[in-house]
């Protein structure tokens, strides 16, 4: 048997199957993800001057949708190739506390962005590495990556994937595995 017609069924397969999950759920994508920030312009310039996103929506609102009370913040989003966004808020002082300190372990939280392609990774690396902006890069072998940290704390990553993410991120045994897992750790 031709090892290679054999990968080709199995990627087909996989993306049929892919294809019918997808279909029974009726959250489509992600329409943004927002976080608080100190400074809107050194944000502006990190998202949209470094990594090229174009900012495409702000916001300015008078009151806080939690608290109802009256509130002066803007609301800005930078948009991603696909239409989903990545956005921040910004109080004005005295409105709301100071935003809680970052995280700079990316194992405790992160935010990826994928790349068009692995070229692209590279160009950002070294734009970032001009710019000064703490950056790392990570060979995970079904994608590369480089971790970058936002004028916040916040950790981005941008990735590419290769041909091998498809069967990394849309494994049948998934629940299996994770099952698994946990039983062991319960050990």
């Amino acid at each position: 048997m031709n090892n290679n017609i054999s990968l080709v069924d199995r990627t087909d397969s996989a993306r049929h199957t892919a294809a019918q999950r997808r279909s029974k759920t009726s959250i489509q994508q992600l329409s943004h993800s927002a976080v608080r920030v100190r400074d809107m312009e050194k944000t502006r310039s990190f998202y949209e001057d470094l990594l090229g996103l174009p900012l495409t929506s702000s916001l300015v609102a008078q009151f806080d949708v939690v608290t109802n009370a009256p509130s002066n913040y803007i609301h800005c989003f930078f948009e991603l190739a696909d239409g989903s966004a990545v956005a921040f808020f910004q109080f004005e002082e005295g409105y709301r506390d100071e935003p809680f300190p970052r995280i700079s372990d990316p194992y405790e939280r992160h935010t990826a962005l994928r790349a068009d392609s692995e070229e692209s990774v590279i160009h950002l690396h070294k734009r970032a590495e001009s710019a000064g902006v703490e950056c790392f890069t990570v060979d995970h072998e079904w994608c590369y990556s480089l971790y970058l940290t936002d004028p916040d704390g916040e950790i981005i990553e941008i990735t590419a994937h290769r041909p091998s993410a498809e069967e990394v991120l849309d494994h049948e045994g998934a629940r299996d595995i994770l099952k698994q897992w946990l039983a062991a750790q319960r050990k």
